[in-house]
């Protein structure tokens, strides 16, 4: 998460702020294809975990390759539509400025290599976490950080089009991790060897489950590369790059609970394909809350200090950026309830209901913020519609799971909904104190006293209130144990 906020300051100061908005946008129209990798990546972790829950090796087997003809399906899907699509809207309909359109198409193709790379990955990242080798997953996660980081270096001393060479470097980047998954994967477990199979029935089992992801991942990406669009088509590409840098912080949180719910994801399948809903229901209430808290211990001094916190970081953030963060933390904050009860109807494989209801509002952000735009409401406008949807989100989400995995409201509500409403306003209490005792005048020395007093509040608080008496001993134990250890 560090090395991604840093690599983020030297790409825009290497890039400037036009060409690193126009590196975004691009980029995102690729991206918007990203929802088929993680609608399948969903549908591969359910089903690899639930034949190992049955010890079935040859299910197993048969299921991984199952699996990877699907990818290499959308691989070629992927290709046509994005060699047609994207480059016609691409050369036709963006706001680029015409010296910069070459480097464009070049980030795009690159763009479309890396995606086709990150596809064939993916079956053997999900047979990792099905089998839980969290700890690799670990390792390979820091090894991609590091080598960002070298390609940010790389950028500062070469002499050529950073935008074209940032793009092929990060594509280079994402082809050296994939072939250590594919190499890891097949010395480690006998399933991840393919061999052409197919079987109707198979198929389309995981193409169902598969095709109702898909609904709600693009209305997903839909809200997220539309607000990019939107703001590149009513305001000019600095604002996209303000945008893009408060994405940037969403995404570093974002991939700090991704990786926590990655270790959770296949006990919620492996406990429901055996049949435990009660300890089903208890993991999804406490990956709920913990998630949440582990969320807002690093959001809190952000959001009180985002200016100094921009400025440490870059040393000329675009105008806006500052409000662009403090919308979209909160958002994050706040979507970091909804995978633990996705994960629950995964594992149900009862979807439908959920992503047709929760695309239709997330959608909404898209008409909404175009009307407000068009009356010449702020850039902002976006992103303030998009956290209102995600509150009204919780709702609907809570009745489907009360229907199909039994989940019991008023439960969710008194052991996770009320815990992090109270330590919520709580730790805002105390920031706001802290805030009106320390402003943000540019003394470093006394706005790290600060943050530092503000996150150990939060801790405090959490343990001491947000958490059960058997949570807090659970702590205590591990703690007592890596100390005795040590």
């Amino acid at each position: 998460m560090l090395v991604s906020l840093y690599t983020v300051n030297i790409i825009l100061a290497e890039l400037g702020e036009v060409d690193y908005g126009i590196y975004s946008a691009v980029g995102g129209i690729v991206a918007m294809f990203s929802f088929s990798t993680g609608t399948m990546a969903s549908a591969s972790q359910r089903f690899l975990a639930y034949w190992m829950s049955k010890n079935d090796s040859e299910h197993l087997r048969n299921t991984f390759s199952l699996i990877m003809l699907s990818y290499i399906l959308l691989a070629v899907v992927t290709i046509v539509v994005s060699e047609s699509v994207a480059v016609w809207f691409l050369n036709n309909k963006m706001n680029i400025p015409a010296e910069r359109m070459t480097a464009a198409n070049w980030v795009l193709q690159f763009a479309i290599a890396m995606f086709v790379i990150q596809v064939f990955a993916a079956p053997y990242m999900s047979v990792m976490i099905a089998r839980e080798s969290m700890t690799v997953y670990a390792y390979v996660s820091i090894a991609d950080a590091v080598l960002k980081l070298a390609v940010v270096f790389v950028l500062q001393i070469a002499n050529f089009d950073k935008m074209i060479l940032l793009a092929a470097l990060s594509t280079f980047c994402s082809l050296l991790i994939t072939l250590f998954y594919r190499s890891y994967c097949r010395k480690r477990f006998p399933e991840s060897h393919y061999r052409y199979y197919y079987n109707k029935a198979d198929f389309v089992e995981l193409m169902s489950f598969s095709l109702w992801n898909i609904i709600g991942s693009i209305a997903n990406v839909l809200r997220g590369h539309g607000i990019n669009i939107l703001l590149n088509l009513f305001f000019n590409p600095v604002v996209n790059a303000a945008r893009a840098i408060a994405y940037s912080v969403s995404t570093a949180l974002a991939s700090f609970y991704t990786n926590f719910y990655s270790a959770v994801k296949p006990q919620v399948f492996k406990l429901y394909a055996a049949g435990d809903n009660a300890a089903m229901h208890n993991l999804i209430f406490k990956s709920s809350k913990l998630a949440y808290f582990l969320v807002l211990i690093l959001v809190l001094p952000i959001f009180f200090y985002t200016d100094f916190f921009l400025g440490l970081w870059l040393s000329n953030p675009p105008m806006q950026t500052s409000l662009f963060v403090k919308t979209i933390l909160i958002s994050t904050l706040v979507e970091t309830l909804s995978m633990p009860l996705v994960s629950g109807l995964q594992a149900a494989n009862k979807i439908k209901l959920m992503q047709c209801v929760i695309s239709v509002i997330y959608l909404l952000v898209l008409p909404i913020s175009y009307v407000l735009l068009k009356f010449d409401f702020p850039a902002v406008t976006p992103m303030v519609v998009n956290v209102v949807l995600i509150f009204v989100c919780i709702v609907p989400r809570l009745l489907i799971c009360r229907k199909y995995i039994a989940i019991k409201i008023s439960d969710y509500t008194r052991k996770v909904l009320m815990p992090i409403f109270t330590i919520t306003l709580l730790c805002a209490f105390v920031a706001i104190i802290v805030c009106q005792l320390i402003p943000d005048n540019g003394d470093i020395i006394f706005i790290i006293i600060a943050m530092t007093t503000m996150t150990l509040a939060s801790c405090a608080a959490i343990y001491v209130i947000g958490l059960t008496s058997d949570e807090r001993q659970y702590i205590r134990s591990a703690i007592a144990s890596k100390i005795q250890k040590k």
